[in-house]
């Protein structure tokens, strides 16, 4: 409450304070708005001008000053950002005014005053939790990890709803080989998931994310095994709070993040399986799926070579005009890597030439198949393809058919693929009978 928060009063209730409070709130609101508007907009020349005029027609108004300063230190603007800040500083010591100070001095060039400053300010405001952000930032850029853990846990233990301040700590933990540490925020995060939006869904993403960087630190198996149990123990966790519809998408991206670590062990056909039984839900109806399931599931995709699910995964992340952070980044890890691209771009143009040759020449089809499945052994178009050359050629006891089989057998198909497997299905069976007749 000595923080001036708004959505703090204290009991017992007058209903004429209530009123009023809510008024001036509503009020305090309504005159931010333009510059909030400005700044949505991108016009942070108008979203200045608009907090000038706001102080200069009503006087000293600490949220106000606080938006101006953070949009000149944004700006670079130090000269006018600092003489603000010594005229608004002479009118109040507000505890917000002294954490600009800190991230002034630090923008230009003087961490270790900036540092002290902020260890003062937490210390004499010990409930001001973005000083113990802004110092957590500073130690961290400083290399200072050991330290920069200690304040954002400092941090999330005031506020553990705050998903940003979980995720922080997780990093710092990573950072500071700590799997304790990690699997502990990883409780506060599961338990605090905000569930009103989809927003809980990229934390889960970003904070997995950073799990596979303390997995890939493990040298012992043992050790690795162990982590992912305490990965899929969260899971169960964060399931009891999910609504029906919540809980279909944390299975789809728990198959995903297993199939990767399956994957990652050795294990392809079971991590194929997983990212196929992963993404089925979203068969046909990709645009439903969250952009971070779909950014997680792209590599095993395009490991495995599976065309049609990378090209509608592609098509739909192309027509969604904002990304989240978490697949943002994933997205142009992939892009960047321009072989990986092309090598897809020459898989497509195979298998294409591949199917248009199989009732012509199914011969040279097979060929065709038996070279991509040297470069992508699991690739389902391919096995499926080769399936129906061998038929073809009436080779229904050659041994490649099982073996195509068993790599394709009760795995989830997506349609076109489903059709055709479901199709040469029948066909085995009724050759094979023709055989025992």
């Amino acid at each position: 409450m000595s923080m001036d928060a708004d959505s703090f009063l204290s009991k017992p209730l007058n209903i004429g304070m209530l009123k009023h409070r809510i008024v001036t709130v509503y009020q305090a609101c309504l005159s931010r708005k333009p510059v909030y508007i400005a700044i949505e907009n991108n016009h942070i020349p108008a979203a200045i001008s608009l907090c000038r005029q706001q102080l200069q027609q009503h006087g000293h108004n600490i949220d106000i000053e606080i938006i101006l300063l953070d949009l000149l230190i944004d700006q670079q603007d130090w000269p006018q950002a600092q003489q603000l800040l010594n005229l608004f500083s002479e009118r109040s010591q507000h505890h917000k005014l002294r954490l600009r100070q800190a991230q002034l001095i630090h923008r230009q060039g003087d961490s270790i005053a900036a540092t002290q400053l902020l260890r003062t300010l937490i210390k004499q405001v010990p409930l001001f939790v973005e000083a113990y952000d802004e110092l957590a930032t500073l130690l961290h850029q400083q290399h200072q990890y050991d330290a920069a853990k200690e304040i954002a846990y400092q941090a999330l233990r005031l506020t553990p709803s705050i998903s940003h301040r979980s995720l922080q700590v997780a990093q710092l933990a990573v950072k500071t080989h700590d799997p304790s540490l990690f699997m502990k925020t990883g409780k506060i995060l599961v338990t605090h998931l905000p569930l009103i939006d989809n927003d809980w869904i990229i934390h889960f993403a970003q904070f997995t994310a950073l799990f596979e960087q303390l997995h890939n630190q493990q040298l012992s198996p043992m050790l690795q095994r162990k982590l992912i149990k305490q990965l899929i123990r969260l899971h169960y966790q964060a399931r009891q709070r999910l609504t029906h519809y919540q809980k279909i998408i944390l299975t789809a991206f728990r198959h995903i993040t297993l199939a990767r670590f399956a994957a990652t062990n050795k294990h392809p056909l079971k991590a194929k399986h997983r990212l196929l039984h992963g993404l089925k839900i979203y068969f046909g109806q990709m645009s439903k799926a969250p952009a971070s399931i779909m950014v997680d599931a792209l590599p095993l995709l395009i490991h495995f070579g599976e065309t049609g699910l990378i090209r509608e995964i592609y098509q739909v992340l192309m027509t969604r005009s904002v990304l989240d952070d978490h697949s943002h980044h994933r997205l142009n890890q992939l892009q960047e890597n321009k072989f990986i691209i092309e090598n897809i771009r020459l898989l497509i143009a195979q298998l294409a030439t591949a199917k248009a040759t199989i009732s012509p020449d199914p011969q040279r089809a097979y060929c065709i198949y038996q070279t991509i499945l040297r470069d992508y052994p699991y690739n389902t178009e391919a096995h499926i393809g080769r399936i129906n050359s061998l038929l073809i050629m009436q080779k229904i006891t050659h041994p490649e058919i099982n073996s195509s089989l068993q790599k394709i057998k009760k795995m989830p198909l997506a349609s076109p693929l489903l059709e055709w497997f479901t199709q040469l299905q029948r066909q085995i069976k009724d050759q094979q009978s023709m055989i025992y007749d």
